[in-house]
């Protein structure tokens, strides 16, 4: 019995204490989110020490304190953390050997010797591997024998599943939901088709209609800085 009861408080203490902790997280994820003033912020400190001194909470009074004082002193200061990320691992359909990026450039007619022996040199000091990636509509070719086409519509398809998988993986990893995303900032230097990526990526997702999203193109370094001041 004596061993039944020491694990009953046991339990018991261990569930007031997870409880409290998550009052903590949600404490910080409110004040992080709103901004929320110090003297708010001082006074939501107040309250929850009041509340564990009347539940018998006296004990973990410092680690109250502990925990909400960089949280106050932190709350007006916005912050942006990268969390996790995702790269993109292209199908194995779309991997090609040298030879391979040869012929699908042999295939245009205005391709001569001089031009396939300049891409044999430029692969071959590039670093550009034997079984790097290239999209369905540029390897076709090699099935076809015709020459690859460039349309806006195969752009699309191939940046479609690029973003589709990296941000699924990034959900994945994160446990984030789509609707719980308050901004989308989407960078692709060449390829800025209307309606943009970031739309695509929006309806395609679900994300919320208030969700501010960001397309860029070309040299982005000042203009991402200043998103985030």
């Amino acid at each position: 019995m004596s061993t039944e009861s020491e694990a009953t408080a046991f339990m018991g203490t261990h569930s007031r204490v997870d409880t409290t902790l998550k009052a903590f997280r949600l404490c910080r994820v409110f004040l992080r989110r709103y901004q929320v003033l110090v003297g708010t912020a001082a006074a939501l400190t107040l309250v929850l020490a009041s509340w564990m001194a009347c539940c018998g909470y006296a004990g973990l009074l410092p680690l109250a304190v502990a925990i909400l004082i960089p949280i106050i002193v932190k709350a007006r200061e916005p912050a942006v953390y990268c969390i996790d990320h995702q790269e993109f691992f292209a199908p194995k359909s779309w991997e090609v050997s040298h030879e391979d990026i040869i012929s699908i450039k042999s295939s245009h007619p205005n391709v001569t010797e001089e031009s396939k022996d300049f891409a044999r040199r430029v692969l071959t000091h590039s670093g550009i591997r034997s079984g790097s990636a290239l999209p369905p509509n540029i390897t076709e070719s090699l099935n076809t024998g015709k020459p690859w086409t460039g349309t806006m519509g195969d752009a699309r398809k191939e940046m479609d599943c690029i973003l589709t998988q990296i941000m699924q993986g990034l959900l994945d990893k994160t446990g984030i939901k789509a609707k719980q995303i308050d901004f989308l900032v989407l960078n692709c230097s060449f390829f800025n088709p209307t309606p943009s990526l970031s739309a695509m990526i929006s309806n395609k997702f679900g994300l919320r209609s208030d969700c501010l999203t960001y397309n860029i193109s070309g040299t982005t370094h000042p203009l991402f800085v200043s998103l985030f001041p």
